[in-house]
């Protein structure tokens, strides 16, 4: 009988503790701590700003910011005839996060082009610090959105470290208003990483030169752990294909198109046509989506670009690189995508 009770007074102490952890966190969720507050405003404008393309066709750019910072899309409009629009947002973001976002943002009759950044390939769980300690600041409504099950679960992966530094921050203002966000008019020049850079269609027009950083890792190609493998050494996870299906599928159910495309990369002695661990790693991402019924289009290696087209990071394109990779784009839609779907 006792230890009955001992058992008893555990499962109900647990229970208890469980619960008020719970409500810690909630109640952390939103604390002003150290995260990336642009990205939401960024959601905030482009959301805004698209809502005002009206048109029954719409291209829309969706990725992490190898469209953010990568894209002209006026080339594409221009070529094409069709409004374009670039929703591209942060590769550290989930793939679940860019399927809230699509599900929220498509209309009948939309086709979305994701250049998809390597890593969305190859990603085994959405449980980064990055990812959770951004929606743990910013990202209230994704959190809400997910089920009982998935709510337990981010909170299990959280570091308790972090809860308590949000409980113990102090209150203060980090993101600019919503109607100031959507009141501001874009003017294309360039502010940094922020919702003020963004012009009407979604782009950020980057500088023309190149920084220290991509100079530095064009010095360090050998290096081990060098981000310009695109982690090639990896294999395509069947969380990350999983997800794709997902993105496919909150696209589709809005009456709009999913078109994967190749994202951009330097092209050097670590990742191009030629290198046998990085033409397997396309191989299999290739073979592993097309079993799920899901082409990617484009010629794998027709955006792996000299590194004078690159801006600050291995996968942000700088002014000449942005427009030189739009054509290259507009071409593959026209041959792949346009003239299918329009029956030319």
């Amino acid at each position: 009988m006792k230890n009955t009770v001992k058992v008893l007074v555990f499962f109900i102490s647990a229970i208890s503790l469980s619960a008020v952890y719970a409500l810690l966190y909630k109640q952390q969720i939103g604390a002003p701590v150290k995260a990336e507050w642009w990205l939401k405003e960024t959601v905030i404008k482009k959301t805004d700003l698209l809502s005002k393309v009206k048109s029954p066709e719409r291209i829309v750019i969706i990725s992490g910011s190898n469209s953010l910072f990568g894209f002209d899309s006026s080339v594409i409009e221009e070529g094409t005839g069709i409004p374009t629009f670039n929703f591209g947002l942060h590769a550290s973001l989930d793939m679940s996060y860019l399927s809230k976002v699509a599900s929220n943002i498509a209309k009948k009759g939309d086709i979305f082009v994701a250049p998809l950044e390597y890593t969305y390939y190859v990603r085994k769980s959405m449980y980064s610090d990055w990812f959770i300690n951004n929606m743990i600041a910013w990202g209230a409504d994704y959190l809400h959105g997910l089920d009982i099950f998935d709510q337990a679960s981010f909170i299990a992966h959280t570091d308790a470290r972090r809860v308590f530094e949000g409980l113990l921050t102090p209150k203060r203002r980090v993101l600019t208003s919503e109607h100031d966000i959507k009141r501001f008019i874009p003017t294309g020049v360039y502010r940094g990483y922020s919702y003020k850079s963004i012009k009407r269609n979604g782009d950020i027009i980057t500088p023309e030169n190149q920084t220290s950083h991509v100079k530095s890792l064009m010095s360090n190609i050998d290096a081990e752990g060098s981000p310009l493998t695109y982690e090639s050494s990896s294999k395509p996870a069947k969380y990350s294909i999983d997800q794709i299906i997902k993105l496919k599928e909150a696209i589709e159910s809005k009456g709009a198109k999913l078109i994967l495309i190749w994202p951009a990369s330097i092209k050097s002695e670590s990742f191009n046509e030629m290198n046998e661990s990085s033409s397997h790693f396309i191989s299999e991402i290739k073979r592993e989506v097309s079993e799920e019924g899901i082409d990617i289009h484009c010629k794998p290696y027709e955006f792996n670009l000299d590194s004078k087209y690159f801006f600050d990071t291995y996968y942000h394109l700088n002014k000449s690189g942005e427009e030189l990779r739009a054509n290259k784009v507009l071409d593959c839609l026209r041959r792949e995508v346009i003239a299918p779907i329009h029956g030319a």
